[in-house]
């Protein structure tokens, strides 16, 4: 189920599934029912829940406090969306199935806030909906978060940008410490964390569906992976990659334009990217059955494909999208991945 909705006398409520995100739509059904009104109080819940739970907003009426529940700082908003918070850590998931969300239209009396609790049950609307990745039939599409600038990534990692250590190698180990917490830029009391975790949080869902998309030819010794690429620099795709050309099963068209901007590699501008890297650690992994090819192309190229083959080199899966498998390309820009088997897609891009 894609949408759901729900309404009664006062208001009606529109549910949107997303990315493991889903996007709410109110509207009020009557110009009578706008006056001294607030806005809407969302509270969501799903099986591991014992009750409902308020989302917070960040405008309230009490300014000393940073995040206010929507039962005392309504959303003065038509619409919302809910993002699920976690994809850090391999135990700190988030839910997926059906959520309920129920809406509660506020109002001021005498100017103040009627208190949540006077609020009549008759008054709100609950609509429920799955939660999960976004597939519909034989596609996937999953979206990174691109949240680098914002109050939730401060919240989880100040306000560090810092998303590779700098002179780093085309692969290192991203469950290290983010370096910047050994140079006392980080303020006291400000918890560690990796560039995994960074990582997996920024990435979101579109970074886990291309992460296992890659492992699910890792496993299974019978696939192949075919690879176009315009631009690298992820270290754990590079490792991953650099796995398949070692057993012999990566075939690879890397595009070589020579654009010396090093926002991606971490170092000053007029350094080198990874692609060259990646290149010469292909060359040196790689086992009979892998090939490279290095096309320059009269503009940019902008590639970003992968193909799961079998062992004749018959494509069974294809993942594209917007993302380049860089740092910035899936950590920094809102970005999207799209996976397909249907058969039609498959002949087109195998060919």
């Amino acid at each position: 189920m894609y949408t759901a909705f729900a309404k009664n006398k006062r208001m009606a409520v529109r549910a949107y599934a997303g990315d493991a995100m889903t996007m709410l739509a109110f509207d009020i059904l009557k110009p009578s029912y706008t006056k001294n009104f607030a806005g809407f109080t969302i509270e969501f819940k799903n099986k591991t829940m014992p009750e409902f739970k308020a989302l917070n907003n960040r405008l309230g009426f009490d300014a000393s406090k940073e995040k206010h529940p929507s039962t005392d700082a309504p959303f003065q908003k038509f619409r919302w969306v809910h993002v699920l918070r976690n994809f850090t850590k391999d135990n700190d998931k988030p839910f997926f199935g059906e959520y309920q969300y129920r809406i509660t239209p506020r109002y001021f009396e005498n100017g103040q806030l009627v208190p949540f609790q006077k609020v009549s049950p008759l008054d709100q609307v609950t609509v429920s909906i799955h939660v999960g990745p976004f597939v519909k039939g034989d596609t996937a599409v999953s979206f990174t978060r691109g949240f680098l600038i914002s109050q939730a990534y401060t919240d989880r990692f100040g306000s560090n940008a810092n998303l590779r250590p700098k002179r780093a190698e085309l692969t290192f180990d991203t469950q290290t410490v983010n370096e910047v917490f050994s140079t006392g830029k980080i303020s006291a009391g400000t918890k560690t964390y990796t560039y995994e975790e960074q990582y997996a949080w920024l990435g979101f869902n579109a970074r886990k569906s291309l992460m296992d998309f890659i492992e699910e030819v890792i496993k299974d010794k019978n696939k192949r992976l075919d690879v176009l690429a315009y631009d690298f620099s992820e270290p754990v795709i590079a490792a991953k990659l650099l796995q398949l050309a070692a057993e012999g099963r990566l075939r690879m068209m890397l595009d070589d334009h020579d654009d010396k901007d090093a926002k991606d590699s971490g170092g000053k501008k007029g350094d080198p990217l990874y692609k060259k890297e990646f290149a010469q650690a292909f060359e040196k992994a790689k086992d009979k059955g892998s090939l490279m090819v290095r096309h320059h192309f009269s503009g940019l190229a902008h590639c970003k494909i992968m193909i799961q083959t079998d062992k004749a080199h018959q494509p069974v899966k294809v993942l594209t999208g917007s993302a380049n498998f860089t740092v910035n390309g899936l950590y920094i820009n809102a970005n999207h991945i799209v996976i397909m088997s249907q058969p039609n897609a498959l002949k087109h891009y195998g060919e």
